[in-house]
């Protein structure tokens, strides 16, 4: 009898913290949604949300209470009917060349992804993990992140992969990513990228070029480094094409009279080495290697645009550091966990030379006027969670599409941008020797590039930007937000 009162007892309990956690929950989320719906605190919100002074009563943070705004691009630069048979010419031309990489023009097209791919990345054996797509996933893992801290329960058990040496690997997915962090013999993290067909990104990188000479706007596809050079060694005896990739991508556009820039081989020409580059804990370059791409980028334009960047700007010794240490914990710092890796310093660099910009992001949303810092997001830095904060998000905000306008009288040109999150620590530092940057990335904004173009042009000079490890063998048409489609 005392022993089925224990059990009862210890039943009840259970049941009880399930309780407590499902309230805590709806708690949480709900008063979360009232603050992002009213901007409005007090001292409960302030005590609720201690963790997270963006969302608390601080006065010094109240401008990031406001929810990111999702703008309905599409309507304000719709898709015409020239713009949307383009995906069939695309799709056309993939399927003419031998190519098997895959472009969905319609609804009703479907893909087969296998599952061979990841083995050609991972020669040895590997224990796949199933996943399961939950409805309101984001929210329940920051919820439970906050309230039982997973990290430590994460960086526990990789201290237990590690002692057994177990090799468990997340399924590799669409992307054909394989989204464990593997170590490389610099000690760096990284992620693996398979064997791509670059067809697709080909043909649909050479019909934007085709409508910008239509436009007269100069153009060149620049290709940002990995984390991973060329002659890295991988400590685990993984395999990487991210390169092979990279060159297979510039070749074709080369042999289609594309210009391009290839940033690796500037980072070697240099004599720029990878470790210094670039993060430990993730796949970006640090703000000095932004500086630095920003520079070769505003040589090309001064060489091929006809504009007269100073390109003295991109020196490291014309700008002041912050630097936070042992702050920042990248994406895949995330997937290994404190356990196997430490966080990054992180510098935030403002240039000594003063400048006056004019910043607009329509998503974050803001708009301001004033030194380079009224660019810098420092919600995005502070305080330090290196579970939670993206540090680089201080530049910019985010993926997003916006514009920095310099305000000196002397200063002259209009660049667009177009990439990925890489950008973030370009188009700041480039818009200090140019009138006007604005920056795009395709996978926030849904409507029609070209529309964008010809109703905000001319323009002096367009570029698209993507680094080696994000590249795709496959490109949805369909949804207007595929970071390769620039109809």
């Amino acid at each position: 009898m005392k022993k089925l009162n224990i059990r009862v007892f210890c039943t009840f309990i259970c049941l009880f913290m399930l309780f407590l956690g499902a309230l805590s929950y709806v708690v949480r989320i709900g008063t979360r949604t009232f603050i992002s719906l009213t901007g409005k605190t007090n001292s409960f919100t302030a005590w609720l949300f201690k963790d997270q002074p963006t969302l608390n009563n601080q006065a010094e943070n109240k401008r990031s209470i406001k929810a990111p705004v999702l703008i309905d691009w599409i309507s304000i630069y719709p898709f015409s009917e020239e713009s949307l048979k383009k995906a069939d010419e695309i799709k056309k031309a993939v399927k003419s060349s031998g190519s098997e990489c895959f472009v969905k023009v319609s609804r009703s097209d479907t893909q087969n992804f296998g599952a061979a791919t990841a083995d050609q990345v991972q020669p040895q054996k590997v224990i796949t993990l199933p996943s399961f797509n939950i409805p309101g996933k984001f929210e329940l893992e920051r919820w439970y992140n906050r309230f039982f801290r997973k990290e430590l329960f994460s960086q526990a058990m990789q201290k237990i992969e590690d002692k057994w040496r177990w090799n468990l690997m997340p399924p590799s997915g669409k992307s054909n990513i394989v989204t464990g962090a593997v170590k490389m013999s610099n000690n760096h993290l990284c992620v693996l990228s398979s064997r791509r067909d670059m067809t697709a990104i080909a043909e649909s990188i050479k019909s934007f070029d085709k409508f910008l000479k239509a436009e007269n706007i100069p153009f060149a596809y620049v290709m940002a480094p990995s984390s991973i050079s060329p002659d890295d060694k991988l400590s685990t005896n993984h395999w990487d094409f991210s390169n092979q990739n990279a060159d297979e991508l510039l070749q074709k556009l080369e042999d289609a009279g594309v210009n391009t820039i290839d940033l690796r081989k500037a980072l070697k020409a240099d004599g720029i080495s990878y470790s210094d580059a670039f993060f430990v804990t993730d796949h970006h370059w640090i703000p000095d290697t932004g500086v630095w791409a920003t520079g070769k980028m505003a040589d090309w334009l001064n060489k091929n645009a006809g504009l007269s960047c100073n390109t003295q700007l991109f020196k490291s010794e014309n700008y002041n550091r912050k630097v936070y240490q042992k702050w920042f914990l990248g994406s895949y710092g995330r997937k290994a966990t404190l356990a196997r890796t430490t966080p990054d310093d992180i510098a935030v660099l403002t240039p000594k030379e003063p400048v006056q910009f004019h910043y607009v992001n329509p998503a974050a949303p803001c708009e301001r006027t004033g030194g380079f810092d009224v660019i810098l997001h420092n919600e995005n830095i502070e305080p330090k969670d290196y579970y939670v904060q993206n540090s680089i998000g201080v530049y910019l905000n985010d993926k997003y599409a916006a514009f920095i306008d310099n305000l000196d009288e002397n200063a002259k040109g209009k660049v667009l941008l177009i990439g990925d999150s890489y950008l973030l620590m370009v188009a700041p530092f480039l818009a200090q020797t140019v009138k006007r940057v604005e920056y795009l990335t395709l996978d926030y904004f849904d409507g029609s590039l070209e529309a964008y173009i010809k109703a905000n042009g001319p323009y002096d000079a367009c570029m698209v930007l993507f680094y080696a490890g994000g590249l795709a063998d496959s490109i949805d048409f369909t949804s207007h937000q595929d970071q390769f489609d620039f109809r």
